[in-house]
C-alpha cells in the first residue's frame, strides 16, 4: 500500500486532447484531501534549461558620480539581488550585469524560471528600507487643523518607532500555530520569525509595550508600503519578552512569497533605484519540447534495462525489476514532495544513483546464481544480502559527506547533481533495508513464496 501511494504521487502530469477539450492525468496533492495543507501540491519545481521561463531587464539608477564608483554600486546591488535569490531558494536563476558607459547606462539582466511572478520580482528589486509602527491609540488624537499632523501619522493610530534594518540579526520562515492575525479559526500556514540584535534588545521593548494595554499590533513598513503585521498567536512574558517577533505578511500564503520577503529583511537596503524595462518569455536552453523528450527517453532507458536483465538472468530477473520499479517510484514522489528542480543536473544525479543501485542489485544476483548451483538455502541468502547492504551503506555515506561537501563549497550545477545522487542512494538504501527482507524469500525460496500474503 505504501508504494502504491508512492506511486499516485509519482505518476507525471500528462495533457491530452480529445476533440475540442483537455484532458489531464495527473499524481494526487494534499489539496485533494482538504485545502488546510501547508504543502499545497506534490511537483517539481520548473528550471530554465528544461521549461524555460523570463528573461527580465532592470535599468539601475545611480545616485553617485564617476563611472568607476558607478560601477562599483551596480556590482553592489547585483550581489544584493543575488543574495535575496539564494536565500529564498530560486537557486535556478541567471543574474549578468551590462555596463555602457558612452550612453551612461547601468543594467541587470535576470533570467528566472515560471513560478516566480512578477509581483514577487518587484518585491526582490525594491530598496527595501524596513521600519515599524505601534499603537499610538491611547495618546492625544491627531488634531485636524494641523496640516502636517495627518503627514506625522500615516498609518491612523500608529506611529514610528527606532526599530530599522540595521536592528535585525536573521529573518526565518515559520509555520505553526502562531500565525494568524485576529482569527484563530483562520492561521496562515506561513509567518516571519524576526531575530533582533541584543544591541536593540531596548529599542524592541520600547517598541513592544508603548503602551501598557495596546490596540494595534506593530506594523512593519517596507519603502512606505504596510507588508507585515504582528500575528495575534504570539504570547510575550511581560519580564522576558525575548528578542523574536512574528509577522504576519500581507503577500500570499505559500513558502515562496513568504521566504522572498524574508530575504528582503535578510540583506542590506539598495541605496541604487530599480526601473523595469521588460520582460520576455524565455525558451528552454535546449528545444521547446525537451522535458517530453527526456521523460521518454528515461522510460525507454528503464525498459530497455529491464529487457537486458531479463534476457541474461532470466526468470532470476524478477527480483531486480521489482526493486528497481520501488527504486523509481519512490524517488520520483519524493523529490516532488520535496519540491526540487527538475533540471538536467538533478536528473544526472539520479541516473547515477540508478546506475549504481542496479550495479549492486546484479552483484547481488550473481552472488545468489553462483550459490544457487547447488540448491540456495536461506542461510546463503541472509549473508549475501547482509554482504551487499554492507557495502551499499558504505558507499552511500561516503557520497553523503561528499554532498555535504558540495553544497558548502560547490557550483549551483554540482549541488542539484549531488542533490539527486544523494536523494537516489539514500531512498536505495531504505529499499535495501526494507524491500530486499521481503522480495527476496518470495522470489528465491519455495518454502517462503507468497507468504507475506
Amino acid at each position: 500500500m505504501f508504494v502504491l501511494g508512492l506511486l499516485s504521487i509519482a505518476i507525471p502530469t500528462i495533457t491530452f486532447k480529445i476533440g475540442d477539450e483537455y484532458k489531464r492525468i495527473r499524481g494526487i496533492d494534499p489539496k485533494d484531501f482538504s485545502k488546510d495543507f501547508v504543502i499545497s501540491d506534490f511537483a517539481f519545481r520548473p528550471s530554465l534549461d528544461l521549461q524555460g521561463g523570463k528573461i527580465a531587464t532592470f535599468k539601475i539608477i545611480i545616485p553617485v558620480e564617476g563611472a568607476e564608483k558607478r560601477k562599483e554600486e551596480l556590482e553592489k546591488t547585483k550581489n544584493i539581488i543575488f543574495s535575496r535569490l539564494i536565500n529564498s531558494r530560486i537557486s535556478n536563476f541567471e543574474l549578468n550585469s551590462l555596463v555602457n558607459t558612452e550612453k551612461d547606462e547601468y543594467k541587470i539582466i535576470l533570467k528566472f524560471p515560471n513560478n516566480l511572478s512578477e509581483n514577487l520580482m518587484q518585491v526582490i528589486t525594491t530598496p527595501g528600507n524596513i521600519s515599524f509602527y505601534t499603537d499610538d491609540s491611547q495618546n492625544q488624537k491627531t488634531d485636524t487643523t494641523d496640516p502636517n499632523a495627518t503627514k506625522d501619522k500615516p498609518f491612523g493610530d500608529r506611529i514610528i518607532t527606532k526599530l530599522s534594518n540595521s536592528d535585525i540579526e536573521s529573518v526565518k520562515v515559520v509555520s505553526d500555530a502562531r500565525c494568524y492575525f485576529n482569527d484563530i479559526n483562520a492561521p496562515r500556514n506561513y509567518c516571519l520569525a524576526i531575530q533582533f540584535k541584543a544591541s536593540s534588545d531596548t529599542l524592541f521593548k520600547n517598541a513592544l509595550y508603548s503602551n501598557p494595554t495596546p490596540k494595534l499590533p506593530l506594523l512593519m513598513v517596507i519603502d512606505e508600503s504596510p507588508i507585515a503585521v504582528q500575528t495575534g498567536g504570539q504570547i510575550f512574558n511581560p519580564t522576558r519578552p525575548g528578542r523574536e517577533l512574528l509577522v504576519y505578511p500581507v503577500v500570499d500564503d505559500n513558502w515562496l512569497a513568504t521566504s522572498i520577503l524574508g530575504s528582503l529583511m535578510n540583506t542590506t537596503p539598495l541605496t541604487t533605484y530599480i526601473e523595469k524595462e521588460q520582460i520576455n518569455d524565455l525558451q528552454p536552453l535546449l528545444q521547446e519540447d525537451i522535458i517530453n523528450v527526456v521523460k521518454i527517453s528515461l522510460l525507454v532507458g528503464f525498459v530497455i534495462c529491464d529487457v537486458l536483465l531479463i534476457i541474461y538472468f532470466r526468470k532470476k530477473a524478477l527480483f531486480a525489476i521489482v526493486v528497481s520499479t520501488i527504486f523509481l517510484i519512490t524517488n520520483i514522489a519524493v523529490l516532488k514532495i520535496f519540491n526540487l528542480i527538475l533540471d538536467l543536473p538533478l536528473i544526472f544525479g539520479f541516473i547515477l544513483a540508478y546506475a549504481l543501485f542496479m550495479a549492486f542489485v546484479i552483484g547481488l544476483l550473481y552472488r545468489i546464481r553462483t550459490a544457487s548451483k547447488s540448491g540456495l538455502i536461506e542461510e546463503e541468502l541472509f549473508i549475501s544480502k547482509e554482504a551487499i547492504k554492507f557495502e551499499y551503506r558504505n558507499i552511500t555515506l561516503v557520497v553523503v559527506l561528499i554532498s555535504f561537501v558540495m553544497n558548502i563549497f560547490g557550483t549551483i550545477f554540482s549541488v542539484s547533481l549531488f542533490t539527486g545522487f544523494t536523494f537516489g542512494l539514500l531512498l536505495g538504501l531504505v529499499i535495501v533495508y526494507n524491500a530486499f527482507s521481503i522480495v527476496l524469500p518470495i522470489i528465491f525460496l519455495k518454502a517462503k513464496k507468497w507468504q507475506i500474503w
